[in-house]
């Protein structure tokens, strides 16, 4: 493994629709998106995609990244369908 540069930008690779909560006491928002980018530059990442409410995704479809902050010490990178 090696830390590689990107610009944030890619495509959907695959997802999948998570629809139940993985702690009872904390449900988060639900149903949320979790996949793989294939981000420009070649390589993949494991992520959760947000899509706007009532949209659909589709393999292939661009995403940019984003970060969010989860914990105070903490910050994922995320993408955000287009």
């Amino acid at each position: 493994m090696e830390w590689l540069k990107s610009k944030g930008r890619g495509k959907i690779y695959s997802f999948t629709m998570q629809h139940i909560p993985l702690h009872r006491e904390r449900p988060g928002k639900l149903p949320r998106a979790l996949g793989i980018v294939e981000v420009d530059e070649g390589f993949h990442m494991f992520t959760e995609i947000q899509v706007a409410e009532r949209a659909e995704l589709r393999v292939g479809q661009a995403v940019s990244v984003y970060f969010d902050k989860v914990a105070e010490n903490l910050t994922l990178p995320k993408f955000r369908a287009e």
